[in-house]
């Protein structure tokens, strides 16, 4: 059945273009982080990162989130122009005032001094070789010794202003090095140490950028592109793009991108001599932000990079997609929002869009239907069913329309009844009632054309706004709404309900779907998806935890054996039920858009599933593999000791980057660690599942789900194992696991107080048993007077027992009202300060009156917070451990035994002794 509606598979973009490849891009703005938008350079490091230099600053992108790299400089903001990376992983950032390095392991980027040069724009840098690194600049072309940090200028002309010193650009290939100048195009061979300038009195002489495929060097310049034979020694043009103002250039998969001031981004494929252009669409969120293409890159995962002017960066993958669609279909027909779809078993198709309805016949005829209010009273078509010899239409305040599958005709469906309705939800039951929801409630148009109308007015219907409506198996109807859901049965000319399914308050239900198994899937609009059986119990809680790419549901359908596509507002995720987890896939998968439509979703006989999106129409055949996707090793890219970052905020822990180290040493006072970790390489997985595990601490791995960053406060002394990986359906995946072996070393190790304590101790032993006698009197003499002590401790206290009791008090009502004790990293202080008063008096009041040390009295109110939260139904998804974290407690340990310790019951054994409220 797919091969047959080939033709109206696309819905998708259209680009200009003779070339039948499409290009759906992902975008990074100042939304996402970046300093601005006008981007004027990108490159991807030995780790994976992204670096970005833009107008005002220099961003870098992990996959996950955008950092800020600006302040590293020692002034103020710059315009970053260029990056490269040498033998050492040193960091070198071109600047239109200067050269800079960075060692990964200091706060502040360094300036290289070039001789003669205190301001000297840095237009681009490539790393040679061991040792050796070139950059181009508007005053000339340079050679850089890594190890020395020393500089040595090649000029191609005597003149330092020449435009033959104007260097726009290099490629370095073995020991040759072309170059694009103002004065026209070079070429270097290193190994010689040769200049060769090529003039041709014919082609232009000035050129913005340069690129190399195969035996050709390309030149971009302001009308155009160039191009230079390097086995015939002649030049020739592109023909085509004389009008074409070419900012940047890249070679890669045997093509050719050309970034363009304002025309967009072309690809000029030379095996075929076709360009196709990509431009900006702006009603397309995957096309191109931005027409005026600044720089570009393509990383080692076929990752097309771009940066644009005010368009912020943009990157799609060059290789394969796993959905793949033709755009064949008339011009009319693209980037349709297709709100509702429907496959008649006679194998017309009925689209439901925006602008109107489409149905393509049999033999592949389109047909458009618009509003005209004598046949169609609204443009926006949501619902689909086939009544009888029908298809009716449910639509957005048009009431209902009706196809008739003889007179291939529509026209207006009981206008009397539904006018200017609008009717989100349609369905049928056993005896021929139809049922109808949307704004007006539920309405029941029965077999014999009578209407019957349940609203919160007349009768036990609880929703006056239904996003829909389904029939089960034995004929009862579940309604979903801005309240829930409520499962009714009709009898008697009576609406009875049978059942209000429980998701806490303010759950929104937007869509329904009935599985071949008769488990209902309930999509909300921010809680995800719940599934219920016959006797409506819940089954499964489907979010964001288990994987899932966004909360706001869309549609569900089956895709195969114990498997679902579910559509969000935010990607599409094929969850796994057995394994209760999800692939997510983008539009860098092929897709044409991430939002997708509210209830648009189809299986066809051939099992083919059918998806409306924003953006067009996605139909996944069922006779491909999904292919699951290649991992990589998870790297840290930050740790934080005592809160503070390493190598930034707190130096001389480690002496290399985080992200190459194969250890960690910390000295005993700094036993509070944190990680934060991504997978950098795969920058298209916006919500992927991680595990963690400290050995030496945890007995399993630990779920953190979509979070990526973990923390261990006060950790004992002694040899851990930080162990991190990706877990999807069957498990941890092996090859991801990160390992990271810690040591926290005891603090006596450099105390010359606690040696000197152990050698005198052995002495004590070595002399005599009299000796130790004595010492045993002369500590117990110490211990009466110590507790003599503790009677008098505060008697010279100027705290009187009334203000004492004051004080506790005061403290009290603080604790209460400001919840703080919910920080795990609270200390004494804190109160302090936040009351200004002593430390002494605040130890003071908690001791005298309650008989209490200061972690005690607060670890109290954590335990009555947890007792809160467990009686609360949002907190039943989270694990007992989770909700202590939630509730101040910072490890499994310490709050087991503060647990026991108030309660007498382990946290477990009080779980199971309350009764929840229903």
């Amino acid at each position: 059945m797919l091969n047959r509606y080939l033709l109206i598979i696309s819905f998708l973009h259209f680009f200009t273009n003779v070339c039948s490849e499409k290009l759906f891009f992902e975008h990074l703005t100042m939304d996402d982080g970046l300093v601005t938008n006008a981007i004027k350079s990108t490159y991807i490091d030995s780790y994976g990162y992204v670096w970005i230099g833009t107008f005002g600053g220099v961003n870098r992108f992990d996959g996950y989130e955008v950092k800020d790299f600006s302040s590293y400089f020692n002034n103020a903001h710059k315009s970053i122009t260029c990056f490269s990376e040498d033998e050492n992983k040193v960091l070198w950032i071109g600047t239109e005032e200067g050269l800079y390095y960075w060692n990964r392991i200091a706060s502040q980027f360094s300036r290289l001094s070039i001789p003669d040069q205190p301001q000297i724009n840095i237009t681009e840098i490539q790393y040679y070789k061991e040792g050796f690194l070139y950059f181009t600049s508007d005053v000339g072309f340079y050679a850089v010794n890594t190890h020395t940090l020393a500089v040595t200028p090649i000029l191609f002309h005597p003149e330092p202003y020449h435009l033959l010193n104007f260097v726009t650009g290099l490629v370095v290939d073995d020991d040759q090095v072309y170059l694009s100048t103002k004065g026209g195009f070079v070429q270097y061979d290193i190994s010689l140490d040769r200049i060769l300038i090529y003039h041709d009195a014919e082609f232009a002489q000035s050129y913005n950028c340069v690129a190399k495929m195969n035996d050709r060097i390309y030149l971009g310049k302001g009308d155009g592109v160039n191009f230079f034979s390097l086995s015939s020694q002649q030049f020739g043009v592109l023909n085509e793009l004389d009008h074409v103002l070419v900012l940047s250039l890249l070679s890669a998969n045997d093509k050719l991108f050309i970034g363009t001031d304002s025309d967009g981004l072309m690809v000029y494929d030379s095996k075929v001599n076709e360009l196709q252009v990509f431009e900006q669409k702006e009603h397309i969120s995957s096309s191109i932000s931005s027409n005026t293409i600044t720089t570009m890159e393509v990383d080692d995962k076929g990752v097309l990079w771009i940066g644009t002017y005010m368009g912020g960066v943009n990157y799609t993958l060059l290789s394969e997609r796993i959905f793949n669609a033709n755009n064949t279909i008339n011009d009319k027909l693209i980037n349709k929002s297709v709100r509702s779809i429907y496959l008649a078993e006679n194998d017309e198709v009925f689209l439901g869009t925006r602008n109107g309805l489409y149905v393509v016949s049999p033999n592949e005829e389109l047909t458009f239907f618009e509003q005209d209010h004598t046949t169609l009273n609204s443009k926006i078509i949501l619902k689909f069913l086939r009544y009888k010899d029908e298809i009716l239409l449910g639509t957005y305040e048009g009431g209902i329309s009706s196809y008739s599958l003889q007179t291939k005709k529509l026209s207006l469906w009981q206008d009397h009844l539904f006018h200017k309705q609008t009717v989100y939800a349609l369905d049928q039951d056993s005896l021929g009632n139809l049922w109808i929801g949307g704004f007006n409630g539920v309405q029941m148009y029965s077999a014999e054309g009578e209407l019957n109308s349940f609203t919160m007015v007349n009768s036990v219907f609880n929703d006056d706004l239904v996003f829909d409506i389904k029939v089960d198996r034995y004929n009862r109807i579940w309604v979903g709404g801005d309240n829930g859901v409520h499962v009714y049965e009709y009898k008697e000319n009576k609406l009875k309900l049978v059942c209000k399914l429980d998701f806490g308050k303010d759950v929104r239900v937007v869509c329904l779907y009935l599985d071949s198994h008769g488990t209902m899937w309930v999509g909300t609009l921010k809680s995800g998806v719940f599934v219920f059986d016959k006797d409506f119990n819940r089954l499964n809680h489907i979010s964001t935890g288990n994987g899932l790419c966004n909360d706001a549901i869309a549609s569900i359908v089956e895709a195969g054996v114990d498997s679902y596509w579910i559509s969000t507002l935010k990607g599409l995720s094929l969850y796994h039920h057995k394994q209760d987890s999800c692939n997510n896939f983008y539009t860098s998968a092929g897709l044409p858009g991430t939002i997708y439509c509210r209830g648009a979703s189809v299986k066809d006989k051939d099992g083919d599933v059918w998806l409306g999106n924003e953006e067009g129409l996605v139909i996944i055949d069922a006779n491909k593999t999904i292919p699951r996707k290649e991992l990589d090793s998870i790297l840290i890219t930050e740790i934080m000791v005592e809160g503070k970052i390493l190598n930034e905020e707190l130096a001389g822990i480690v002496h290399r980057p985080v992200e190459d180290l194969t250890s960690l040493i910390l000295p005993g006072d700094y036993n509070s660690v944190g990680f934060r970790f991504v997978n950098v390489n795969n920058k298209f997985e916006h919500h992927q599942n991680y595990v963690v595990k400290l050995v030496g601490k945890d007995d399993d791995w630990v779920q953190v789900n979509n979070k990526n960053t973990v923390s261990y406060n006060a950790l004992n002394p002694g040899s851990y194992i930080f162990n991190v990986a990706i877990s999807n359906e069957s498990g941890v995946i092996v090859g991801s696991v990160l390992r990271l072996p810690i040591l926290i070393k005891h603090q006596w190790h450099s105390s010359i107080f606690a040696l000197v304590l152990v050698f005198i101790v052995l002495l004590m032993l070595v002399f005599n048993l009299g000796f130790i006698i004595m010492g045993y009197r002369k500590k117990l003499a110490h211990m009466i007077s110590d507790k003599n002590n503790d009677l008098r401790r505060y008697e010279s206290s100027h705290l009187t027992t009334k203000d004492s009791k004051a004080l506790l008090k005061r403290i009290q009502e603080y604790l209460e009202e400001s919840r703080v004790y919910i920080n795990s990293d609270l200390k004494i202080i804190h109160i302090s300060k936040a009351l200004d008063v002593s430390l002494h008096d605040i130890s003071q009041s908690i001791n005298q009156n309650l008989n209490q040390g200061f972690t005690d009295f607060i670890n109290t109110y954590r335990i009555e917070e947890y007792k809160r939260c467990l009686q609360k139904p949002e907190y039943e998804k989270f694990t007992l451990l989770t909700i202590a974290e939630k509730c101040g407690f910072n490890s499994k340990s310490s709050f087991n035994r503060a647990f026991k310790k108030v309660t007498g019951l382990t946290p477990s054994e009080y779980a199971s002794s309350i009764q929840k409220p229903q």
